[in-house]
């Protein structure tokens, strides 16, 4: 490792209110980037603002960015503060005036002081016949106008800060940059230069290039922020697989009836699957797996079977969903299987009244109820186990961390299955997962035919409905983008206009309404008393209705890869052909096209989503912003997402070798940990 001072991360830590700043700035740069030094550092600039120099203020033109030299010759300051302050400068009798709105009548005449000149930057505009430039980009005084840079770079801002008050706060915190000791191995260095350097380099700027995320400097501190989340995710790791537990010693009598009641044979991936988790369950620490599944490919029964040997080996279970919706279907789906067994099992959702909720958390405390399926209102404090054994979450991408992590501890020693019907391609596994083992389900059950999907112009919607009436045999769910909307076609307009073609076979469905309300519909449609059900996204995830055979999406271009991949996943769940029919409204983007054809050439979610990788490289791929992917500040997620997997092998690397980073480059790790607000002690505890 390179030499370097032994200045601390600690520096950049401290709160805004150690400068020289007023209160209310404090406030403005709180709500803007954060209320830490290092907040400021870390808000990167957008753009270069080039000014042109003009000896004359006769000789700026208007509209440009220009840098004139005037002299203040007095002021406006009206009395009420809705009012513009006007300072009245000249340039041998040519006229400028300077417009400041806000607070700024106590520091004007200070800072612009009477009969001085000064170097303006700004753009000129002409108003009522007068010459003005509202709010300055930048002032300098005569002394320092020659030695004056003519490009400075702008900053996301919010209201009521400017940039040229943002730079002052900036320039402050560059004042105290410290040289911290380099933490990147020599080898792994690349072109980049060191981390203060790299800071400099993307905040005084002095052409475009560090502005572009292939520079090295930014790519050094893009990689910064992804090794210090990785070295976090590594530590929690090794923590994990360092937990004891007591080994889940299953008999088998439940798993053993349940599979022989089954109506169908797991497919071989399942059977990889189930080896896996309970593989896992029988470890002395503790399990902590993603079972990742296209839609379809039979994750809940590998859940309930994990789920029973938790019980069998004396502990409880229970399987937490995002949604009520989702709950319910889940509870349709294991409860006849346990119908033999000599276990309780119950419905958890939070729609209960107090006695009956009141009940529930006893007879759970007490150890008498072995399974519970719920959605959120598991993970409430209130309701404890007497020995939880495995916590099953699913879509756990719709949970917070938070929620996940209180959920599984609420025994000692947990065991964790996550479960996800959205694949996530590895690279960003890495940044989502990357404390999880995983496991991947691949095949589908027998039997299922891949779902036909064409893409259909909205102008051909009439044809469809006519389609609709000559086959009854058609259940369909019928997607439209919102519930209610001026600007696009939507749940009620649509079910209205449904409703004067098909009458009582038409029901609604979406987010707004009520529980018992959801649950009436949609036992309409299960039971075949309707055969078209239009619905929002609320029904995306879990919905199993194995005779719905068509699905229609309405403004497809409107939609993530994942959202239609999940859509359409609710249907083709039998032997019955089905149908998926995309609905666009022209004309249509290239990349909204490329999406569509991607879902009409491929039915394999695992494809899909390397495909989504391809096309938006880092971005919001199938959904993974909400799947647990950390909010990155100085990744673009598009050009730095090769830098994932670099730092992973460094991360694992580190922490295979230097586990509690003791060693000099471990020393400075911690500094780089300290700049990302990450700890390996916390997390080893998390």
């Amino acid at each position: 490792m390179s030499a370097s001072p032994s200045a601390h991360a600690d520096t950049l830590l401290a709160p805004l209110t150690t400068l020289k700043v007023t209160p209310r700035t404090a406030r403005l740069l709180q709500n803007l980037c954060g209320d830490r030094l290092i907040d400021v550092l870390w808000h990167l600039p957008f753009d270069l603002q080039t000014f042109t120099r003009y000896e004359r203020l006769s000789q700026a033109p208007s509209d440009a960015p220009v840098a004139v030299v005037v002299r203040v010759i007095g002021y406006n300051i009206p009395p009420s503060r809705r009012l513009p302050i006007r300072v009245h400068t000249d340039d041998q009798g040519a006229r400028l005036d300077l417009v400041f709105f806000g607070n700024a009548r106590q520091w004007i005449p200070k800072t612009l002081k009477k009969d001085e000149t000064y170097l303006i930057f700004g753009t000129i505009e002409d108003y009522r016949g007068r010459r003005q430039v509202v709010h300055p980009d930048r002032t300098l005084s005569l002394a320092k106008a020659d030695t004056a840079a003519m490009s400075f770079p702008r900053y996301p801002l919010t209201k009521g800060m400017t940039n040229l008050g943002f730079l002052a706060v900036r320039d402050q915190v560059l004042a105290r940059l410290p040289e911290l000791r380099e933490w990147i191995a020599p080898a792994r260095r690349q072109d980049w230069p060191d981390w203060a350097q790299a800071v400099r380099t993307v905040h005084l700027l002095t052409n475009d290039a560090p502005l572009a995320p292939e520079h090295p400097a930014r790519r050094r501190l893009a990689y910064d922020e992804l090794l210090a989340e990785q070295i976090a995710i590594h530590s929690r790791r090794q923590h994990i697989h360092a937990q004891e537990n007591h080994p889940t010693k299953a008999t088998g009598h439940l798993t053993r009836q349940v599979r022989h009641n089954l109506p169908f044979t797991l497919t071989k991936a399942q059977e990889t699957a189930l080896i896996e988790i309970t593989a896992d369950q029988s470890k002395p620490h503790v399990m902590h797996r993603l079972l990742q599944g296209d839609v379809g490919s039979g994750k809940t029964v590998i859940a309930l079977l994990a789920m029973l040997g938790a019980i069998e080996a004396g502990g409880q279970a229970a399987l937490m969903a995002p949604t009520e919706i989702l709950a319910r279907q889940h509870w349709q789906t294991i409860e006849p299987m346990l119908a033999s067994l000599e276990i309780r099992a119950v419905l958890f959702t939070g729609r209960e009244r107090r006695k009956k909720r009141e009940e529930i958390y006893q007879d759970l405390a007490m150890g008498r109820i072995d399974l519970m399926i719920g959605t959120h209102t598991l993970a409430q404090p209130a309701l404890s186990f007497q020995k939880l054994r495995l916590a099953v979450i699913d879509e756990q991408h719709r949970f917070g961390v938070d929620q996940r992590r209180v959920f599984a501890r609420k025994t000692e020693g947990c065991d964790l299955l996550c479960m996800t019907a959205t694949p996530i391609p590895r690279t960003l596994q890495l940044m989502a997962y990357g404390d999880l083992d995983i496991t991947n389900l691949r095949e589908k059950p027998p039997g299922r035919h891949p779902i036909t999907t064409r893409v259909m112009s909205l102008d051909r919607q009439n044809e469809l409905i006519r389609t609709l009436k000559d086959s009854p045999d058609h259940h369909a769910f019928w997607i439209c983008p919102a519930i209610d909307s001026d600007k696009i076609e939507n749940a009620t307009d649509r079910y209205e206009s449904l409703y004067k073609e098909f009458g009582d076979q038409v029901g609604l469905i979406h987010g707004r309404m009520k529980g018992p309300e959801q649950d009436a519909v949609m036992k309409k449609f299960q039971d075949r008393k309707i055969r078209i059900l239009v619905a929002t996204t609320v029904v995306e995830i879990g919905v199993d209705v194995p005779h719905a055979n068509l699905m229609i999406i309405e403004d497809a271009q409107r939609f993530g890869l994942a959202q239609l991949h999940q859509l359409r996943g609710r249907v083709g769940r039998s032997e019955v052909s089905s149908y998926c029919l995309l609905l666009f409204a022209p004309p249509l983007s290239a990349p909204a096209r490329e999406r569509l054809n991607i879902m009409r050439e491929s039915n394999d979610g695992f494809i899909i989503a390397e495909k989504d990788l391809q096309i938006r490289k880092g971005g919001d791929v199938l959904g993974t912003r909400q799947s647990g992917m950390p909010l990155l500040r100085l990744v673009d997620e598009d050009a730095h997402i090769d830098l994932i997997q670099q730092a992973n092998d460094d991360a694992a690397e580190i922490m295979t070798r230097d586990p509690d980073l003791t060693s000099p480059q471990g020393t400075a790790l911690r500094e780089l940990l300290k700049l990302f607000g990450k700890n390996i002690e916390k997390n080893t505890i998390d």
